[in-house]
């Protein structure tokens, strides 16, 4: 391994043991805050790692990404999901990713998603290049890592109002990584797979109202004055492949940007989580 330090940031809920650890198969420093009904915090070493758990009554999974990135001393951080399992070599291979390329701010890197079964249903796979804005913001955060002072220079954290246990059910990833075009940071991909991901998506209830309702907030956030040119084409899109009328869905998304906009003036999202 190389000179950099690599801690993985785990955003997890009611775990009472390092149970999760083992079953991420994390090789590595890590810091994890715990959503749960108590507030403590304690400091590990697990085979030689040293492992930080915050337990902190916060809500929803952009507050304790925060709180877990507050938490961090490490020159690299790794973005974690409680339904990945890494490989053995994952810590050698971010920092041998970020050591030969010393421009790169953020990384994306592979990773296998499955079922509940284990079939695959997804490959996330790169070469070796810079992305920008314009179609890459697809990429869940689990597959991210960063330069920690890099994103605090820039003061690039998760919102707190997109994501599981927030005002709207889904985004926070891509918000994230949207920050990270806009603020300058160098983005790009890498070839290393870092492990398989189980698929899970708590939050998807079907393309139901409020599904549509919080993608028009996430357009809101990211597009700002253009989101009504991507409400369209979403609307359109979504129309074909759901049969669901073009009007309803752009009718509740167009709710969603409005709502997102009105909470930004009244400061409402600032109690969102935390």
């Amino acid at each position: 391994m190389g000179n950099l330090s690599l801690q993985v940031l785990i955003a997890a809920m009611n775990q009472t043991d390092f149970s999760l650890i083992e079953e991420m198969n994390i090789n590595a420093d890590c810091v994890m805050a715990n959503q749960t009904d108590n507030t403590s915090d304690g400091k590990f070493e697990i085979e030689d790692h040293n492992v930080v758990i915050i337990n902190s009554t916060f809500v929803g999974i952009g507050a304790n990404r925060n709180l877990a990135l507050d938490k961090a001393t490490a020159d690299i951080v790794l973005f974690a999901d409680d339904e990945m399992v890494y490989t053995d070599d994952m810590a050698d291979g971010i920092i041998s990713a970020f050591e030969s390329n010393e421009k790169a701010d953020v990384i994306i890197f592979g990773c296998t998603e499955t079922n509940s079964d284990g079939e695959v249903i997804m490959e996330y796979s790169h070469k070796n290049s810079r992305k920008f804005f314009a179609n890459s913001l697809k990429y869940p955060s689990y597959v991210m890592a960063a330069r920690r002072k890099r994103l605090k220079r820039k003061k690039i954290r998760f919102s707190c109002m997109f994501g599981h246990g927030s005002s709207y059910g889904f985004g926070e990833d891509t918000v994230f990584l949207a920050d990270c075009f806009k603020k300058g940071l160098r983005v790009y991909t890498s070839d290393f797979n870092i492990g398989t991901s189980t698929k899970d998506l708590r939050w998807f209830e079907g393309y139901n109202d409020k599904f549509f309702f919080d993608k028009g907030a996430l357009y809101k956030c990211i597009f700002g004055g253009v989101s009504s040119l991507a409400i369209m084409h979403y609307a359109n899109k979504y129309s074909k492949t759901t049969g669901i009328p073009y009007k309803k869905i752009k009718r509740n998304m167009e709710k969603g940007a409005e709502d997102y906009k009105n909470k930004i003036k009244s400061n409402n999202f600032q109690s969102d989580g935390m």
